[in-house]
């Protein structure tokens, strides 16, 4: 039996070890609810809370502690399949993946700030709309490598166009302008 550090026969590079994988999927897990945190509409940021209170929402719109659960349940599907494709052996369609893995992860503490923090509807759609297609991205990418991981991807990127669609009905009904925040 080679030893551990041997890279696989194929000339691919070997996946991450358990401890490492974990560490970076629950770290992109951790950096983006911290991100999300700090733009959060909660009593700690009471002029983003008001501000969002003000805004007309659609009638699909779940109440706030489902929508929370929709995206931490996504989320953590998605860093599962992010941590089984780590631990796959390093190699083009692997590292595609990962990068659009990488990049749902990104879009969803961008989508935070522009939306809660600079109160950007446009921007914010823009990101969620990039967010959406790098789901989808993922999801296929993911397939080639791991159908497992694909499947994990699954609910977040039906999540990813849920939230699209709101975002976009949100950013329809306040069209004449969102609220002021005092």
């Amino acid at each position: 039996m080679p030893p551990r550090s041997a890279a696989p026969p194929d000339g691919s590079q070997a996946g991450l070890s358990p401890a490492a994988a974990l560490s970076v999927a629950a770290g992109a897990i951790l950096l983006t609810a911290l991100v999300s945190k700090r733009y959060s509409p909660t009593p700690d940021h009471p002029g983003i809370e008001r501000w969002y209170r003000g805004l007309k929402k659609p009638w699909f719109m779940p109440p706030d502690p489902l929508m929370g659960a929709g995206w931490g349940v996504s989320e953590t599907a998605l860093a599962a399949g992010g941590y089984r494709l780590m631990r796959r052996p390093s190699g083009p369609a692997r590292n595609c993946a990962l990068a659009f893995w990488a990049l749902n992860f990104a879009t969803i503490a961008g989508w935070a700030k522009l939306f809660f923090g600079d109160r950007d509807l446009d921007g914010s759609l823009k990101d969620v709309s990039v967010e959406l297609v790098a789901a989808v991205a993922y999801v296929a990418a993911a397939s080639r490598v791991d159908p497992s991981a694909a499947v994990l991807g699954v609910p977040y990127a039906v999540w990813a166009a849920f939230g699209a669609a709101l975002n976009e009905e949100v950013r329809r009904l306040n069209r004449e302008g969102v609220p002021a925040v005092t």
